[in-house]
C-alpha cells in the first residue's frame, strides 16, 4: 500500500507534468487552482497518475484504475491524493517481472538496429 507522502507526491508530480505549473502545490489547493483548467488538463493528470513509469502510481509497482481518479477540478489535491492512496493496489511479483521484461525488451528493440536489404 502506498503511504500518504507517496500519494501526495505522485499526484503533485503528475499535475506538474500534466500542467506546467511551477508554484507551491499545497494539499489544499482544488484541481482548477494549481493549472488543471478543464477536463483536458484533467485526463491528462489522470493518465500521469495511472501510468508515468517514472513519477505515476506504476513508479511505485502499484496499479490503479483511471476512472477511481477525479471527474471534476473542484476536487482538492488532498482530496485526489487519498483517493489514490485507497485505490492503488500493489502489482504482485509476478505482474512486476513481466512490466520489467517488457520495459527491457522495448528498449532492446529501440537499440537494435535493424537489418537492411
Amino acid at each position: 500500500m502506498l503511504t500518504l507522502a507517496e500519494s501526495e507526491k505522485i499526484v503533485k508530480d503528475c499535475i506538474r507534468d500534466a500542467t506546467g505549473f511551477s508554484k507551491v502545490i499545497r494539499a489544499e489547493h482544488k484541481l482548477s487552482e494549481v493549472g488543471v483548467i478543464d477536463n483536458d488538463v484533467l485526463d491528462a493528470v489522470n493518465e500521469e497518475i495511472a501510468t508515468n513509469p517514472e513519477k505515476g502510481v506504476p513508479s511505485k509497482h502499484h496499479d490503479i484504475d483511471p476512472a477511481a481518479l477525479p471527474t471534476s477540478n473542484d476536487k482538492t489535491v488532498a482530496e485526489t491524493r487519498d483517493i489514490v492512496h485507497d485505490k492503488a493496489v500493489e502489482l504482485s511479483k509476478t505482474t512486476k517481472m513481466a512490466r520489467i521484461r517488457l520495459q527491457r525488451s522495448a528498449r532492446t528493440a529501440k537499440r537494435t538496429p535493424r537489418k537492411r536489404g
